[in-house]
């Protein structure tokens, strides 16, 4: 597998985001990188130290569900009335790893 260097792309993605409190809602994502990610959701963080993105991926016609277990960085709540959350990657299959890498590599060579 090749290293992708560290750096944000677009990501239109969207899923799911759950909170160690139970509470779930959706979310987007803005941008990601191969050990972050930034995502938009309609509810905060609510003091929760971690949560789990349920992501659902697109990269040339094959989706993937991706599953990653994050800490968050910052929560913004924005002039959409929405949250803007930064969060890095904990924990995260390394099949999804690879499609993670794949995707960025792809979008930065359609650049």
């Amino acid at each position: 597998m090749n290293k992708v260097k560290k750096g944000y792309v677009r990501c239109y993605w969207t899923g799911k985001i759950q909170l160690t409190n139970g509470e779930v809602n959706t979310m987007h994502c803005i941008q990601i990188s191969n050990t972050s990610i930034e995502i938009e959701t309609p509810i905060g963080l609510k003091g929760c130290k971690k949560s789990l993105l349920i992501i659902d991926a697109i990269n040339n016609d094959q989706t993937r569900q991706i599953k990653v277990i994050c800490t968050p960085n910052s929560d913004i709540f924005n002039e959409h009335d929405q949250h803007y959350v930064s969060f890095d990657f904990l924990k995260m299959s390394d099949e999804s790893k690879a499609f993670v890498d794949e995707y960025i590599k792809d979008m930065r060579d359609s650049m």
